[in-house]
């Protein structure tokens, strides 16, 4: 198997598990209950590595992504009900990617955040129409790995791997008050939603289908949602534990994504830093990227059904988004 072809496994799991809202969360999540949560990470990421697969073997074998065989299965009003919820989560949390994109910008460069956010958003959507989905995916998947230096940092200051590894077994912290039970219930759900997102799913199997995916790559669907969703959980993890191990003890809560990327300075210095904020910035421009992909491709086998009641070709992200359709 060409190890390129795991660059779609790893741009829908690093897009997907470190995005903006990720980054802040697992930072969140460490600085406060320390690795008690370390365990629903692992839980959820067995789900989406599930999810995953089984919706590119459906991809390989079927020839046609998730949202295409849902509202054949489903019918078209529940189709239609799926598409509007997924339209209002895309849109919301690609105008969290977009303005995360132009922090990061903001916090390598300095320029205006404001102007940073129509620049790159015009970027985004300029790179998404001319680029090859070959191109956006090997660009965005293999550049976000620059995210390893969080991984890195959590090495270099030697954290106490017994009570990271006492976090991958379910429980709920002793001796919290009423208040900060419900804060961690809500942490509990908010993490299993943000990682089991639909629209990696929906991105990667019609990304599949864009790869020309058969039968014969079964396997390579596997390792795909194996590695790349993986890798994605452990860069979460790595984040979440870094902030347990540095801000827990100093009482710092890392309320913007700037806080998270000191996590690589401390130990690295500035160009731990640097490199932090470079793979935060690929790995938040991926998720920038697959939304509208997920999206479009979710309109356009809804709206098909709608107008013709008839199979679609297999849809795919690229032809999609090249072939006269416009970007979300």
């Amino acid at each position: 198997m060409n190890p390129l072809e795991l660059t779609l496994g790893i741009m829908t799991a690093v897009g997907g598990f470190v995005d903006i809202s990720e980054l802040v969360f697992a930072a969140k999540a460490g600085s406060k209950f320390g690795y008690a949560l370390i365990w629903v990470f692992a839980l959820s990421t067995i789900g989406i590595i599930v999810f995953s697969e089984m919706c590119g073997r459906v991809a390989a074998t079927a020839k046609q992504p998730v949202f295409s065989l849902m509202r054949h299965r489903l019918g078209l009003k529940l189709g239609l009900a799926t598409l509007a919820a997924s339209f209002v989560a895309n849109l919301i949390t690609c105008a969290a990617e977009l303005g995360g994109v132009a922090l990061v910008i903001n916090y390598l460069t300095g320029a205006p955040y404001m102007l940073m956010a129509v620049v790159l958003t015009l970027l985004i959507v300029l790179s998404i129409w001319v680029l090859p989905f070959q191109w956006i995916e090997r660009t965005y998947g293999l550049l976000g790995l620059f995210m390893i230096t969080f991984a890195a940092a959590l090495v270099a200051i030697h954290p106490p791997w017994g009570h990271i590894a006492g976090g991958f077994v379910p429980q709920v912290p002793h001796g919290l008050s009423k208040k900060e039970l419900l804060t961690f219930g809500y942490f509990v759900v908010a993490i299993v939603s943000a990682v089991m997102f639909p629209y990696e799913v929906y991105f990667y199997s019609s990304g599949g289908i864009e790869e020309g995916w058969g039968p014969k790559d079964v396997l390579t669907n596997r390792l795909t949602a194996l590695i790349g969703m993986g890798l994605g959980s452990t860069l979460a993890i790595s984040i979440l534990a870094n902030s347990a191990q540095m801000f827990e003890p100093a009482n710092v809560d890392p309320a913007i994504p700037g806080s998270a990327a000191l996590q690589a300075a401390i130990p690295f210095g500035k160009w731990g830093l640097i490199l932090a904020l470079m793979g935060m910035f690929f790995a938040v421009a991926g998720a920038a990227v697959e939304h509208p992909g997920a999206a479009r491709v979710a309109e356009d086998e809804v709206h098909a059904i709608s107008v013709s009641r008839v199979p679609l070709q297999p849809a795919s992200v690229g032809r999609m988004l090249t072939e006269g359709s416009t970007p979300i």
